[in-house]
């Protein structure tokens, strides 16, 4: 009879929790979405994150990474490739030096032209080697020639400010050098900014006894500035010939 009693009393309890609005179950409690949306952060959009954006990420851009820009790479700039600069690397880089091919003559507009002995370096066969028919350029009518002194020392230069934007560069020209005088000292440098980039001496003749391709990279100068590329060459003149350098076809490939 005890155990029937407290089942009616059971029973009663229900009955009167019924009526007063309990419906039996657990009781859970829920915080409200301050947001207006389904997913139980505190802002308006339909993530699991509280950055007020559409991905599921922590930061507050609309893409898919951790850093706060709005491309998809995990770096911190707004450009799309993976470093950390502001500008995509170019794909397209073109020829930045002006009649690199000499063809335009003496005196030139684009470059700067000095020579101790023979007032440029700029040559055609029939200006400079009329009596030596073998002396041509590797293309067109015009080629630079340093050197050709045997009497007395000769400074020869080329000169021209050229832009390189930002991203890889490349430089790249033909070399011949026709004779070796065999005295020391005698040297073409190329340069940048008044550094040398490229150095070729008479004893160096084997290597270019016919024009030969020469490529030096330039990419440490591709900052978006100009910059000063130079061919300088002395010869000291020797009564046991001459030395000859014969530069053509001036290449500068850079970024815009």
């Amino acid at each position: 009879m005890e155990s029937t009693n407290r089942n009616r009393i059971w029973v009663a309890w229900v009955i009167a929790a019924a009526a007063a609005g309990w419906s039996g179950g657990c009781a859970t409690a829920s915080m409200p979405d301050t947001g207006g949306d389904s997913d139980g952060d505190s802002d308006s959009d339909g993530d699991s994150d509280s950055d007020g954006d559409s991905d599921s990420d922590t930061d507050s851009d609309t893409d898919s990474d951790t850093d706060s820009d709005t491309d998809t790479d995990t770096d911190s700039d707004s450009d799309t490739d993976a470093d950390s600069d502001s500008d995509a690397e170019c794909t397209s880089p073109s020829n930045v030096v002006d009649d690199g091919g000499f063809e335009a003559g003496t005196p030139s507009a684009v470059w700067d032209e000095a020579s101790t002995n023979f007032g440029t370096p700029l040559c055609t066969n029939a200006a400079c080697a009329a009596d030596n028919a073998e002396l041509v350029p590797r293309n067109g009518t015009w080629w630079a020639w340093f050197g050709g002194s045997s009497v007395a020392p000769e400074v020869g230069t080329l000169s021209q400010t050229v832009h390189l934007g930002d991203g890889p560069a490349s430089l790249s020209f033909y070399l011949w050098m026709s004779a070796a005088s065999g005295a020391t000292g005698d040297y073409l440098h190329v340069k940048m900014d008044g550094t040398t980039v490229f150095s070729a001496t008479q004893a160096d003749s084997a290597s270019y006894a016919a024009y030969t391709l020469v490529e030096v990279d330039l990419s440490g100068y591709g900052d978006g500035s100009n910059h000063v590329l130079m061919f300088d060459s002395t010869t000291n003149g020797s009564t046991a010939g001459v030395t000859n350098f014969f530069v053509d076809d001036v290449v500068l490939t850079a970024c815009p």
